[in-house]
């Protein structure tokens, strides 16, 4: 049985016992039993027996496709939609073959009946499965799922989620949650993997007379000669010609029109035009022209796929057929940088270098006093600043905007700025100190940041709506409140350092090394202050240009407001003397919950203009944030009222 048959039997069986449970009805029974009994005569199933030529799957990365209204690359779409299933950039195949993004696509294309049965569904509970009447023996509480595995299901899966949909987001279970992600992705994948169903799908029609007077000569056809000649098809039918073989061919075309929608390769080819079509979309419009051309050459090309150098170099052909046109609408300077971009993972390899030189930190104070140690600890910095820089840079120069457009560029900008301020400050003072806090800064931030882009899933370079899509505002008012951000996590983090320090007694006999800290917080609050006062200010002003209105009391409003408040309270009560060193550094984790609340709390709930949607596991990791953090903010007031009375006697 092929693919296209199993999914049918599946969905029709479904479809049979809830037409049955509801309105019985023998002739529609008997009708899509019909349907299901024919095995359509589809291209011989075949696999990939060897690794995709490098050369190959070096091309078809750089075609041109459109996704959320912004034209990327291919390779783009494969990272993201890989990423959004299994949560990696990779999977692995039954034959333990580790693929790219590019190459589980290609699969998913030209090889379906093979990639179904990879496992890149990421199931986080095995209850989601056993809820949906399937086994689960071999597998973990947390493990992946092939779409082969899951399809059996696929008909309940939606039930179970229409019904889930209905309980308030911030009130469902985590099994509800996970049931609805699961009925999301999985008609993401069935759509992928009938993409190409266009050029796949033949029919033998041998035992139908009348598609045989239709097309003689012939005892197959294919998916698009059908489509030429449907018209006469379609007429076949209403004249009341119900050979099983015709309904079968009429019932899969049917169902193809409502598949394989996802990947828009086709670009426009007229003048003016801007959207892009998937293969479904330009047969249902009727294909012809350039067009017709190009679907036609992907028939070609899949008719030889056994021999896998001949399917190789038609798809470099469809490349170069793809991009002539898209050339005229679109820079193929910035599809093919953002190819190079994603190769190089600047940000990967930032991460990696400042995990090293905290490393390096780590042993240091093991060893204090050597010199090769501290400089590899400040190169390494350096090094992993230089990379994160010249990330946010190429962004950029790719994108045509400032550096802050995304919750997950504030990111990015926040650790970078962090990391350049405690490298200036250890130029200034020349103790170690500094550098030892810039690696893991910078190395907790890029993993933030790493950990928001997989558990999102989503195009991190994504078409902003028309709201944001103005960089005057974007490159004064955004970047000028994320600097106010990232001073006060800075603050927090040196706070911690010697709130820490303090508590455990490091260096008790050096009491200028605190001193140090303290005068650093203040001046870098200083710093924030500033910039968060004059970020909440413009982004006042761009309300009022936006929506009519300077203030309006939104969430993000009001936690920019907190903040400013928050720097405003310590720097009055650091010059009236209410607080002292050990006090502002207190003073500076709890602002540190404000910027965290201020930046990422108000996005995770469905409220006001600013949210960008909740989710379940960011909300839990932000509560844990705060029970940690008010737990150091306690125990830090408790160590200094015992020190305060100690000194009263």
């Amino acid at each position: 049985m092929t693919r296209r048959d199993q999914d049918r039997a599946v969905l029709v069986r479904e479809a049979v016992a809830d037409r049955r449970r509801r309105l019985p009805s023998r002739p529609l029974w008997a009708l899509l039993t019909l349907l299901c009994s024919f095995t359509p005569g589809a291209a011989q199933q075949t696999e990939r027996t060897g690794p995709w030529p490098a050369e190959v799957l070096e091309a078809v990365s750089r075609i041109p496709v459109q996704e959320g209204g912004r034209v990327k690359p291919l390779a783009t779409l494969a990272r993201f939609q890989l990423m959004r299933l299994v949560g990696t950039h990779g999977c692995t195949t039954p034959r333990g073959e580790r693929l790219g993004p590019v190459a589980w696509l290609l699969d998913c294309l030209c090889f379906p009946e093979q990639a179904q049965h990879y496992a890149v569904i990421r199931v986080d509970d095995a209850q989601v499965v056993e809820s949906l009447g399937l086994s689960i023996a071999g597998k973990r509480r947390r493990d992946r799922y092939s779409y082969a595995e899951l399809l059996p299901a696929f008909a309940k899966l939606g039930r179970q989620a229409l019904r889930f949909e209905q309980t308030p987001r911030e009130q469902r279970t985590a099994l509800e949650s996970q049931v609805i992600r699961l009925a999301q992705v999985m008609p993401q994948l069935r759509d992928l993997l009938h993409t190409f169903d266009f050029a796949l799908e033949q029919w033998s029609i041998d035992r139908s007379p009348a598609l045989t007077k239709l097309f003689p000569g012939r005892d197959r056809v294919s998916f698009l000669e059908v489509i030429e000649r449907f018209a006469a098809v379609r007429a076949l039918l209403q004249q009341g010609d119900h050979e099983p073989r015709l309904l079968q061919i009429a019932s899969s075309l049917s169902e193809s029109m409502q598949l394989g929608r996802s990947l828009r390769f086709l670009p426009p080819v007229l003048p003016g035009g801007e959207r892009y079509l998937s293969a479904t979309e330009a047969i249902q419009d009727g294909p012809s022209g350039w067009h017709r051309t190009v679907l036609l050459q992907i028939e070609a090309a899949l008719r030889n796929r056994s021999d896998l150098a001949t399917l190789g170099q038609s798809l470099t052909e469809l490349q170069r057929t793809l991009r002539e046109p898209a050339a005229a609408r679109t820079a193929l300077r910035a599809i093919d940088g953002e190819v190079a971009f994603y190769r190089a993972d600047l940000f990967g390899k930032a991460l990696w270098t400042f995990l090293c030189g905290f490393l390096s930190c780590c042993i240091l104070w093991l060893r204090p006093g050597s010199r090769w140690l501290r400089g590899a600890s400040a190169l390494l910095a350096t090094g992993g600043a230089a990379l994160l820089v010249a990330g946010i840079v190429t962004r950029c120069v790719l994108r045509g905007r400032p550096p802050v457009t995304t919750p997950y560029e504030v990111i990015l900008l926040v650790v970078a700025v962090g990391v350049l301020l405690l490298l200036v400050v250890e130029l200034t003072r020349r103790t170690g100190v500094w550098t030892s806090l810039a690696n893991p800064f910078g190395a907790l931030g890029m993993w933030l940041a790493v950990w928001h882009e997989t558990s999102e899933g989503t195009d991190t370079m994504q078409q902003l709506v028309a709201v944001l899509d103005t960089n005057f505002w974007l490159a004064t008012h955004v970047t000028t409140i994320t600097l106010g951000y990232c001073a006060g996590t800075l603050a927090a983090l040196i706070a911690h350092v010697y709130l820490l320090g303090k508590l455990f007694g490091l260096r008790r006999g050096d009491p200028t090394f605190y001193t140090e800290l303290s005068h650093t917080i203040y001046g870098v609050l200083s710093f924030g202050l500033v910039f968060a006062t004059v970020g909440t200010i413009l982004g006042g002003v761009w309300a009022n240009d936006s929506w009519g209105r300077f203030w309006g009391w939104d969430p993000k409003e009001n936690g920019a407001l907190m903040l400013v408040l928050g720097y405003v309270f310590i720097a009055h009560a650091r010059m009236g003397g209410y607080l002292r060193e050990h006090g502002m550094a207190v003073a500076a984790v709890a602002l540190g919950i404000v910027v965290m609340w201020a930046f990422w709390g108000v996005n995770l709930y469905n409220v006001g203009l600013h949210s960008y949607g909740f989710t379940e596991t960011k909300a839990a990791a932000t509560r844990w944030y705060y029970a940690i953090e008010w737990t150091v903010v306690g125990v830090a007031l408790a160590a200094g009222w015992r020190r305060l009375r100690r000194e009263r006697g």
